[in-house]
């Protein structure tokens, strides 16, 4: 049974749909019935508990740590954004173009393993393409990626729209809606290599409870809404925040700068 219909059963009150990193197992070893309500498994994808965003792996998913080899030893740390590819075929990972720069390569969050090196930029939207291993998941959950969802597509921001994004830093934090300001321009303070950059075309969201809507080390980060049970959509990348002022450049100037879109995952 597909998760869609899972879902339908679930919102027809026909039973419960739980969700499990393996499905087969769980079906085995679970009864199907809970206080004689029926119950229904999903695949949810939960981590295992030796990998995680700072030990991903290939294929690299979105909101893993990435750390910038120009810098070995300093910490220069960014998050992988969304898994892409372009019209060729090619894999990326989507980050910041704040972070690195075409030609600089890039590891994981511990050291352990080369991801890749970045191809392209389009440095005025904050966007930067890493050629790399790439596969359609997020990691999801507290700052060590307790899980991961399948990543289901791409969508234009709306005004007033609620989002997430899902930094190496700060790990998932929600509850950020968009203002109207989708053309935001501004001087940002140094990037990785010393250098101030003047940025535009962002979109302006805020934490609605006045909290921190990103951390250093988010950049680059997914920036989702939810989609059913398990699935994220594609919004956009972390740029930075002032306060629970968040900026971010929404996926669709991505689409049209690269013309990449998201690996389904």
């Amino acid at each position: 049974m597909s998760l869609k219909s899972l879902t339908e059963r679930a919102l027809r009150g026909d039973g419960l749909v739980l969700t499990t990193k393996d499905k087969a197992r769980a079906i085995a070893a679970q009864a199907k019935t809970v206080a004689g309500v029926p119950v229904s498994y999903a695949d949810g994808g939960v981590a295992s508990l030796d990998s995680g965003r700072y030990e991903d792996t290939p294929p690299y998913y979105a909101g893993g740590a990435i750390l910038n080899d120009d810098f070995p030893g300093r910490g220069v740390r960014c998050t992988a954004g969304w898994p892409v590819i372009d019209g060729r075929g090619i894999s990326y990972l989507l980050t910041a173009g704040h972070c690195g720069r075409p030609g600089g390569g890039w590891r994981n969050g511990e050291w352990s393993r080369w991801i890749g090196t970045a191809t392209q930029e389009h440095a005025g939207h904050d966007l930067l393409l890493i050629d790399a291993s790439s596969a359609g998941r997020m990691w999801d959950g507290s700052n060590t990626g307790d899980y991961t969802k399948r990543v289901a597509g791409w969508d234009w921001a709306y005004v007033n729209e609620w989002i997430c994004q899902s930094g190496s830093t700060s790990g998932a934090v929600c509850g950020i809606q968009n203002t109207d300001n989708f053309t935001y321009a501004s001087w940002f303070d140094a990037d990785a290599y010393g250098n101030r950059n003047f940025l535009y075309d962002l979109v302006v969201a805020r934490r609605a409870d006045g909290g921190l809507p990103s951390q250093h080390g988010d950049s680059g980060g997914p920036v989702f809404g939810v989609s059913g049970v398990t699935d994220v959509v594609a919004k956009g990348t972390v740029t930075g925040h002032d306060g629970s002022t968040f900026y971010y450049q929404d996926f669709g100037t991505a689409w049209r700068d690269f013309g990449i879109t998201p690996k389904i995952g």
